[in-house]
């Protein structure tokens, strides 16, 4: 196929000149109608690969042009319908030892259980890693790209509704006010039956306050596959992260089978 096209490279077959100056002043109707005949004289004598050959020589353009046009409006469009579905839950994993080892498929199931599957998207951001000790340290070396200023922001702003951690991550957030206490997220009833797992920090005054629950022993996170202990910290306070929250809790610690 490639010496076809070389050879037609070579040799245009009776185009440019003459005949372009008597393509000239025949509408666009008479111009391709006379392109058409051209086409078929030319190719009348060639063998089925010659005109296979030579029709991609002559119309790839007409071929490729629409096809990649075609992808991108395809890639537009999917990307599009994906951002514009609702989500069923939105999350934060800190301090991720192993993202091969995460089995992403225990929260498909929890979106199953809940009816928000099918037609919804998920967000997650598995790349947040805070250190409480060294933190000013790694800010200082990279503040424009910094995760303990852009992470902070997208908490601010409701991006999350729950977040997994060890307890680095927790400390790191609950010292820096990323997460909120968990009396102030979840309702009296759920409180109430979560309490005993809080993980409480002591502020200036020495008032211990719940600002995560330990969720390690759960059959969510052993499917879950952190590696370590992990517990569930909030770090959105609008009304859909409390909602989203709430329930989520409840899922977790089986508080409604």
């Amino acid at each position: 196929m490639r010496q076809m096209l070389k050879e037609f490279e070579e040799k245009p077959t009776e185009e440019p000149g003459e005949d372009r100056l008597s393509l000239h002043g025949l509408s666009r109707k008479e111009r391709r109608k006379e392109k058409r005949a051209r086409y078929r004289e030319i190719t009348s004598t060639m063998t089925r690969r010659q005109r296979i050959s030579y029709f991609f020589f002559c119309y790839k353009w007409h071929i490729i042009i629409p096809l990649v046009v075609l992808f991108i409006v395809t890639r537009i469009s999917i990307t599009i319908y994906r951002n514009t579905r609702p989500v069923s839950i939105s999350y934060a994993v800190i301090n991720l030892p192993d993202k091969e080892a995460l089995n992403l498929e225990a929260i498909d199931e929890y979106t199953a259980s809940i009816g928000k599957d099918k037609g919804y998207r998920i967000q997650k951001n598995l790349d947040v890693y805070l250190d409480p000790v060294n933190y000013e340290k790694e800010y200082n070396e990279n503040p424009n790209g910094s995760v303990y200023e852009s992470f902070p922001m997208e908490c601010f702003n409701g991006y999350y509704d729950v977040a997994f951690s060890d307890m680095d991550g927790v400390t790191y957030c609950s010292g820096m006010a990323i997460f909120y206490p968990v009396e102030t997220v979840l309702t009296r009833e759920t409180y109430a039956a979560v309490e005993q797992y809080l993980v409480t920090f002591e502020n200036e005054a020495g008032e211990k306050t719940g600002f995560a629950l330990d969720i390690s022993d759960t059959e969510f996170a052993k499917a879950f596959g952190f590696g370590k202990k992990l517990y569930l910290g909030f770090p959105g306070i609008k009304s859909g992260n409390i909602t989203s929250a709430e329930r989520f809790t409840r899922y977790v610690y089986g508080l409604d089978r």
